[in-house]
């Protein structure tokens, strides 16, 4: 049975146009064949995924086959390669609006306390120009849930 099941796992990589009904002939005989079939190809999947998890210097190569001009009989690769890509284009795209949070928690804040006016005679109490020494300690209370940037607007504040 191994070598048979290595052959239709050949065939179900290469996506060989009787790839599936070679699995599911395979497994005609049994009582339970449909479920069987389903079970196969998703642990076939799994061993992509799991093979561009530790063989990363190929996954440019991989990208590039399935997002070129004909990949319309590599659609089921095509979805592979993203799920096994979605890790790293998520942490890009989060590491992107990270910084973008720092920016506009840092507006919101400098708005909570007028410091935004373009005007420098309206003056409050807490923007009123003081030397260094006569400055006292300020408590600024930031709300938002987890994620908000409320530490790396606390760090860049006491790094100036």
């Amino acid at each position: 049975e191994c070598p048979q099941l290595c052959k239709l796992a050949s065939d179900y990589i290469r996506k060989s146009e009787e790839c599936e009904d070679n699995i599911y002939s395979f497994f005609a005989n049994e009582p339970d064949a449909d479920s069987l079939f389903i079970k196969i190809v998703e642990e076939f999947e799994r061993c992509s995924l799991s093979y561009f998890a530790f063989h990363w210097s190929q996954a440019p190569n991989m990208i590039s086959q399935v997002l070129g001009p004909d990949t319309e009989p590599k659609k089921k690769l095509k979805h592979i390669v993203m799920a096994a890509t979605r890790e790293q284009r998520f942490e890009r795209v989060t590491k992107n609006l990270k910084v973008a949070r720092v920016f506009t928690t840092l507006v919101e804040e400098m708005k909570a306390i007028r410091l935004a006016s373009v005007d420098d005679s309206q003056c409050t109490d807490v923007m009123a120009p003081v030397a260094h020494s006569d400055r006292s300690p300020v408590l600024l209370l930031m709300g938002g849930g987890m994620g908000a940037g409320k530490s790396t607007v606390l760090k860049d504040i006491l790094k100036e």
